[in-house]
C-alpha cells in the first residue's frame, strides 16, 4: 500500500491550512474505519468535512480535500480516551482543532471522536458518491487530453 494512503492528523491539517484559515476547527464525517493489527491505531476513512469557528460552519466537500491530498484514502492517528470508536455502520466525526499544540519536542493538533448526527448521514453518503465520480470523470479528461494528440499508425506504412 501506498504510504500517502494513510495521512496522519497533522499532515492532513498541514496539506489543507489553505482553505482552513479563520477557523478554529474542523469536523471529520466518517463511518468506515478499522484498527491496525499491531498498533493501536485506527484508520478512518472520510466522507465529509465541516469547518467551524466564530459561530460559523461551513460545509467542505470531499473533492475539495482531494485536491489538496489527492492520494489520501484514510486518516490515522493512535487511538486514545478521547478518540475511541464502539460499534459499526454508524456516523462518527474527528474533531481536530487547527491550531497546533507543543507539549516539549511534539507539536500535534488535539483532537476527539464524537458521535455524528444521523441525519446528516444520507447526504453526506451522496455527496461523496457524486465527489468520487467527479473525481474519476476529471482524471479520464486529463487522460484524453494527454493522449488526444496521438493517432493509430495505418498498417500500409509498414
Amino acid at each position: 500500500m501506498n504510504g500517502q494512503q494513510f495521512v496522519g492528523i497533522n499532515k492532513f491539517c498541514d496539506s489543507i491550512d489553505e482553505i482552513t484559515e479563520g477557523y478554529k476547527s474542523i469536523s471529520v464525517y466518517f463511518i468506515n474505519y478499522n484498527r491496525s493489527e499491531f498498533f493501536n491505531y485506527l484508520n478512518i476513512e472520510p466522507i465529509g468535512y465541516v469547518l467551524n469557528g466564530d459561530g460559523k460552519s461551513k460545509y467542505v466537500r470531499y473533492s475539495e480535500i482531494h485536491k489538496h491530498l489527492p492520494l489520501m484514502k484514510f486518516i490515522n492517528f493512535k487511538e486514545t480516551k478521547s478518540r475511541t470508536i464502539e460499534g459499526k455502520d454508524k456516523l462518527y466525526r474527528l474533531v481536530i482543532m487547527l491550531e497546533e499544540t507543543k507539549f516539549n519536542d511534539f507539536t500535534y493538533h488535539k483532537s476527539k471522536i464524537l458521535n455524528g448526527n444521523e441525519e446528516l448521514t444520507e447526504k453526506l453518503l451522496e455527496n461523496y458518491k457524486e465527489d468520487k465520480i467527479r473525481i474519476v470523470d476529471e482524471q479520464n479528461n486529463m487522460d484524453e487530453e494527454e493522449f488526444g494528440d496521438i493517432t493509430e499508425i495505418d498498417l500500409d506504412m509498414i
